[in-house]
């Protein structure tokens, strides 16, 4: 049964930020977790702007707990940093040899960078930050 799982801000997912998202499969009733030790097929992720449009991203998932049906899907900073922040809807598909079937979907905010994709911290020393360029010198030696 496909269970809805809304990516919230409170997520903390970020533009050009690696993040790991993990999801719980179901069983037919909703509540019970489905074990997946004995599972043939995979999970694919997707993620579209809206339900109808085509997706933007499409990661393959883990599953990281078969007992606990609990799949992961890790999405690197690269996979991120050109989409736009805002408001997005996600899909995770289990996929047969024969059929594809949705587990989990929901609504997704993907949020801003915290920092631009030029800003490089380096020398995280305890010493006082000082800004040279674009590059962030945090006391380097």
């Amino acid at each position: 049964m496909a269970v809805r799982s809304d990516i919230k801000a409170s997520d903390n997912w970020f533009q050009a930020e690696d993040k790991d998202l993990e999801f719980t499969i179901y069983q037919a009733d909703g509540v019970t977790a489905q074990d997946l030790t004995q599972v043939h097929h995979t999970f694919r992720w997707t993620l579209q702007q809206t339900a109808e449009r085509p997706s933007v991203l499409t990661l393959d998932a883990q599953i990281t707990d078969a007992e606990e049906g609990l799949v992961s899907v890790a999405i690197h900073s690269n996979d991120t940093a050109a989409l736009p922040p805002g408001d997005y809807v996600h899909e995770l598909w289990r996929v047969d040899q024969d059929a594809t079937y949705l587990a989990t979907f929901g609504d997704a905010v993907l949020q801003p960078a915290l920092l631009p994709p030029d800003i490089i911290i380096t020398g995280i020393d305890g010493g006082t930050p000082s800004e040279t360029g674009t590059a962030f010198d945090a006391g380097a030696p």
